[in-house]
């Protein structure tokens, strides 16, 4: 009998707890997904939003059983440490039989899943994270990495962002068994009808863009994206014939604008944060850049049929970027190999046209909310069976 199948075939609905700093609204249609899962009882424990970040709850969250813990924020050293107070409480209100914690990112949460199950060693406590980014250290060494290792050894299970991640995992001494990769990708059903609803054409008239080649960036305009690589590439663009736009907003805004004045870039164009629009400049563009940090825009673009160049993101780039079929996988990360890139999906349009296409193809068919719930469903109860078995 499949794993899944097992669930389904229990007497008693399973109580899972997922704890959260906060429900974002990429995880939204994750959350309702395992919502409606037959025999499953989801509750997800959450607290406030983070100030001056983007680390926010969601404004929907219709289909979710959400409890919102009360919130104290902790400065240490220049990061916020998020303590949900009286989260035990709020667990044993639940009585869960497994519970699925953000890791060192909501480390205090984590902590108290472990307090929780050591008065309640029946229940299986996961643990979910990226596993690791392209670019550190696979293996770390060092007093925090010790600390870090012996902390995961007490899960029984983990939940990762990408292959990348599970490899991470692998090097440091955790059973890849116990792994599974649950690729982090956007809610593609959403994407894949607006991109039904709206073509190339009319998306370009609409944000009043020429047939210039578009090359597109989206996301948090933060130090980690490595911006100044694009704008480097961009100051050797053809302004006849590229044109450059960088969508978001964030600490790195105003350098931005002052970059593109200082160099003259006139093909260069900062729309600021898009909220609603942002389906149309998916829809217009040839190629989506992604020189640093990042992950979820890969799926986002995909979804349109639009081929991604990525270096370094958050490793899901390792599962959705195949280099030569579904895009580029820089090796340098450097604004020359990045112009060069360009250049190439520039002058074999057809080509990568094709390419974009075999990326909505490959994401569709093997990739989504769907197998994300189903990957997190598994590592549930393969942490059920170690801990109870």
């Amino acid at each position: 009998m499949s794993e899944r199948g097992q669930f389904a075939d229990r007497s008693e609905p399973l109580r899972l707890a997922i704890l959260q700093r906060v429900v974002t609204p990429y995880r939204v249609a994750l959350f309702r997904r395992l919502s409606a899962e037959p025999n499953l009882d989801l509750r997800v424990f959450a607290g406030d939003d983070l100030p001056n970040s983007k680390v926010r709850n969601a404004d929907d969250v219709s289909g979710i059983d959400v409890v919102r813990v009360p919130t104290k924020f902790i400065q240490i050293g220049g990061r916020t440490i998020v303590h949900h107070q009286g989260l035990l409480s709020f667990l044993a209100d639940f009585a869960p039989d497994a519970i699925l914690t953000e890791g060192e990112s909501n480390l205090l949460s984590a902590l108290g899943a472990l307090r929780y199950r050591l008065s309640n060693p029946h229940v299986a406590a996961l643990h979910w994270s990226l596993g690791g980014l392209p670019g550190e250290p696979m293996q770390r060494t060092g007093l925090r990495a010790r600390l870090v290792n012996l902390f995961r050894k007490r899960f029984d299970a983990f939940v990762v962002y990408s292959s990348y991640g599970k490899d991470v995992l692998r090097v440091n001494g955790v059973n890849p068994g116990q792994v599974f990769v649950a690729t982090n990708v956007a809610d593609l059903t959403k994407h894949v009808k607006a991109s039904k609803e709206i073509s190339r054409e009319s998306a370009r008239a609409e944000l009043s863009l020429d047939e210039r080649f578009l090359v597109l960036f989206v996301g948090a305009l933060t130090k980690a994206k490595r911006l100044e690589v694009l704008v480097e590439a961009a100051e050797s663009l053809d302004p006849n014939r590229f044109h450059v736009a960088i969508v978001g907003d964030g600490e790195m805004l105003d350098w931005l604008a002052s970059e593109v004045e200082r160099r003259g870039l006139t093909h260069v164009s900062l729309p600021g944060r898009i909220s609603g629009g942002i389906a149309s400049y998916f829809a217009a563009a040839d190629v989506v850049a992604l020189p640093g940090r990042g992950g979820m825009v890969i799926s986002e673009a995909m979804a349109y049929g639009c081929p991604v160049i990525a270096y370094q993101a958050d490793g899901t780039e390792f599962d959705l970027v195949v280099d030569g079929e579904t895009g580029i996988r820089m090796k340098r990360g450097d604004s020359e190999e990045l112009l060069e890139a360009i250049e190439s999906v520039a002058l074999e349009i057809d080509h990568f046209a094709a390419m974009g296409n075999t990326a909505r193809d490959r994401l569709l068919g093997r990739f989504g909310i769907e197998d994300m719930s189903s990957q997190i469903m598994r590592a549930v109860l393969d942490a059920l069976g170690r801990r109870n078995g």
